[in-house]
């Protein structure tokens, strides 16, 4: 990341995962993020450390995050200060299940939630399921405040 220009930073609910973290000049205001394998910026504070990155694949990406578990990726599920719905974050997911986030904000790189539906119809055939795939998309993943950056992904 490299700092330039008269504006204010501030680095907040991003996970850094095996990352190379350089601020030449000072450290920008920074708080609520998640590091794996990787060293704090300076100054930062409410920041969460991870020692297993478990990621999991899903139907959108293979940067999900597991349902349970301590240490690993699930402890960053609402680890941020502010309400999901404060964010833009809403209609946003970190789960495979594609369960939209709650609570407060979940760190790191979020999917657009999809939801799954299912009703029945009945057909001179008998009953058949439809299945109707939803995606809710109030904002582009490129609009949201987090999805612009995909800090989550490692390199390589």
């Amino acid at each position: 990341m490299g700092l330039s220009g008269s504006g204010t930073w501030s680095v907040t609910y991003n996970l850094f995962d095996s990352s190379t973290i350089s601020t030449p000049n000072s450290s920008p205001a920074n708080s609520y993020n998640g590091y794996f394998s990787t060293g704090q910026m300076l100054g930062g504070a409410n920041n969460v450390t991870v020692t297993t990155a478990d990621y999991q694949t899903g139907v959108q990406g293979r940067w999900y995050y597991p349902n349970s578990g301590a240490n690993n990726l699930f402890y960053l599920v609402n680890a941020g200060s502010t309400p999901v719905g404060n964010t833009g974050l809403f209609h946003y997911t970190v789960r495979t299940d594609h369960t939209k986030d709650t609570g407060n904000v979940d760190i790191g790189y979020h999917y657009v939630a999809i939801m799954r539906t299912a009703r029945s119809t009945r057909t001179a055939m008998g009953f058949r399921i439809i299945w109707r795939i939803g995606m809710e998309m109030e904002r582009l993943i490129q609009g949201s405040p987090i999805g612009q950056f995909r800090s989550t992904i490692p390199a390589g």
